[in-house]
């Protein structure tokens, strides 16, 4: 299959994404979106960041915990066929996930500030990403708004992972880093408030709805 332009549901079939995770895309991508279509501040790419949040987490399969005794949030994944898929992505593109991701996406696309927002999202350092563009900003809060049974709020979200990862990562271990992305997730999610005409917390269902109607026909070119 050539992915010079296919959808982005076409995209997550070639690429055998788990339905949990094309869920998760899916709904960060919404949330993007819903603010892209709300803006009314200084110009951005909202082409990129539509884009960016559908790809941004294509090789996530690769970390998951797929043991036997492993807490699997997508059930889905207790289908052993889903090891083998994750053992073919980890000969292919690595044992890391964001590099597997920044690969696949430029398998997909050639678009610079796509693949720059894509390498880019780093949930560790708020701080450093409300200093970043709006795209930048857009990109990481809509991801920060999103647990794995939905959409949350920004505080909830950061201590879920603070939660999940904590042994995984001394990042996410450090309590006072948690709280210093709180202030700094606050942060971020006020300016963008201030520049779009919407509540952007309180999303209304029927967009919901309307978006992930239309996201899995979202068309993505090479030069996208």
């Amino acid at each position: 299959m050539t992915l010079n332009s296919r959808t982005i549901q076409d995209i997550y079939n070639h690429f055998q994404i788990p339905p949990g995770l094309q869920k998760h895309m899916y709904i960060v991508t919404m949330i993007g979106k819903y603010i892209c279509d709300s803006w009314q501040g200084p110009s951005i790419n909202k082409k990129a960041i539509v884009t960016a949040l559908l790809l941004h987490d294509l090789g996530n399969l690769i970390k998951f915990d797929l043991s036997e005794n492993a807490v699997i949030l997508d059930p889905t994944l207790h289908d052993s066929s889903w090891r083998g898929i994750q053992q073919k992505l980890i000969k292919k593109y690595g044992t890391s996930a964001h590099k597997a991701t920044l690969k696949m996406a430029k398998e997909i696309i050639t678009d610079s500030p796509t693949l720059k927002l894509i390498d880019a999202m780093d949930a560790t350092n708020l701080e450093k990403i409300s200093q970043e563009s709006w795209e930048h900003q857009i990109c990481e809060y809509a991801d920060m708004r999103v647990i794995p049974n939905g959409i949350s709020s920004l505080d909830k979200r950061l201590t879920d992972i603070h939660d999940r990862y904590q042994h995984l990562s001394p990042d996410w271990e450090d309590k006072e880093l948690l709280t210093k992305n709180k202030i700094f997730g606050k942060k971020i999610e006020d300016s963008l408030q201030e520049n779009t005409i919407e509540n952007i917390i309180f999303i209304p269902q029927r967009k919901i709805d309307s978006y992930l109607i239309e996201l899995p026909q979202y068309i993505i070119k090479k030069d996208n």
